[in-house]
């Protein structure tokens, strides 16, 4: 389809070997979705479960797609694959990355 070859552009743009780089996987077109990071070792999911719309702001930015709407949490997307890469987030929204958030009891 149109959508996942867009996706797979914005793969390619962003080579796998960048830490921090994010995608979202499972949505119905390119700007939402499950939220997947990679660190490193490897692709893995971001756990929603303090997620909010400033989390949600922070990714947005990051992969082109304007402002949030929405924060969907109870892995509205499915659930992830691999390692959690980041887990109970806490951005304030204005962070350029999710590598430069904070986690709670933080």
């Amino acid at each position: 389809s149109k959508e996942s070859g867009l996706l797979w552009l914005w793969l390619r743009t962003h080579p796998a070997g960048q830490r921090g780089v994010q995608r979202l996987v499972g949505g119905q077109h390119r700007c939402e979705g499950r939220v997947e990071m990679y660190m490193g070792s490897g692709w893995g999911t971001v756990c929603d479960d303090a997620w909010d719309l400033s989390d949600a702001q922070v990714v947005c930015r990051q992969v082109s797609c304007g402002e949030a709407t929405a924060a969907l949490g109870e892995a509205h997307f499915g659930p992830g694959m691999g390692r959690i890469q980041l887990d109970n987030l806490k951005c304030r929204g204005a962070e350029r990355s999710l590598e430069y958030r904070k986690w709670m009891g933080r």
